[in-house]
């Protein structure tokens, strides 16, 4: 009984000592990453007494890690096969290509073959054909734009009906309405692509690892979105205020200077952030439980010396 137990004392310090060789070149590298990126913020002047500034600095460091213990979870497994120093640097180069390179390759030619987005030329042509179609039929657009805002229409018929504010404002609306369809497709379809991404990213940590960090600086899609929403109401309200104004022909007093609406960019909630930010976190950890478990337990083949 007591043999048995020191051989698989033996067993497990074995194993424990492959994990130890690789371990401070993991450390040492999380620290190099870390301590200069932060030195960097600090060194930025970046304001962490702002509201979500810790958090997204702290959840920085987390998907740092993570992502990094995956990259250290990775070499025990291909240690745990036995094979050559040789086999085993050429087997670590083919999964980084793998998981850094080709996968997100092949994800995003899927992506777009699956959900084609309209050209940019496209639009911008649509929305030169659809200005000067506007403009050759401004008389008609005019009217109808009366028609559909009667309380604008002026009370006298003459000058007001052909004032070139009204009929800018009239062929501008109709514009827009004639472009919205393209608009409304491309939205459509990037909203699918980036619904495909979330949906296969855990297929490469390097994709999770990314998306999480373009989340937690501020340029992801999601607060892409968030600050569109915003600028859209934004925009309604001024031209809420503005049209009707313009098209009575009445002129702004300094009190009206004081009601134009004023766009102020609302972050979104941490808490959003923080979920999205704790779910890639738990998606790398899983990564690494399920690729350094399994090598863990193949260490056991190691013979026992001693």
């Amino acid at each position: 009984m007591q043999q048995a137990r020191s051989v698989r004392a033996k067993g497990l310090e074995a194993r424990l000592q492959v994990v130890r060789a690789l371990l401070p070149g993991d450390l040492d590298i999380q620290a190099l990453a870390l301590g200069l990126s932060i030195v960097g913020v600090v060194m930025g002047g970046a304001e962490l007494t702002a509201e979500g500034s810790m958090v997204r600095l702290l959840g920085w460091v987390g998907v740092t890690a993570a992502y990094a213990a995956f990259w250290f979870a990775l070499p025990v497994a291909v240690n745990a096969l036995g094979r050559s120093s040789g086999t085993n640097a050429i087997t670590l180069a083919g999964l980084w290509l793998l998981f850094v390179v080709v996968m997100p390759s092949v994800l995003n030619v899927a992506l777009k073959a699956a959900y084609p987005v309209p050209s940019r030329v496209e639009m911008i042509q649509a929305m030169r054909v659809a200005g000067e179609e506007s403009t050759r039929k401004s008389s008609q657009l005019l009217a109808r734009y009366l028609e559909d805002h009667p309380e604008l229409a002026p009370a006298q018929k003459g000058g007001g009906a052909t004032d070139y504010g009204t009929l800018l404002i009239a062929v501008n609306e109709a514009t827009e309405r004639s472009v919205q369809p393209v608009i409304d497709e491309f939205d459509r379809q990037l909203a699918a692509q980036n619904q495909l991404v979330d949906r296969f990213r855990y297929l490469s940590p390097a994709i999770v690892a990314q998306t999480c960090f373009n989340d937690l600086a501020g340029s992801g899609s999601h607060r892409y979105k968030y600050f569109l929403a915003q600028v859209d109401r934004y925009h309604k309200a001024w031209r809420d205020f503005l049209a009707p104004r313009i098209v009575r022909k009445e002129k702004l007093k300094p009190s009206d200077l004081d009601d134009l609406p004023e766009f102020t960019f609302r972050e979104e909630e941490t808490g959003e952030l923080s979920a999205r930010v704790a779910t890639a976190m738990a998606g790398l950890l899983l990564s690494c439980f399920a690729v350094g478990f399994p090598a863990f337990l193949a260490l056991r083949r190691y013979p026992v010396a001693g």
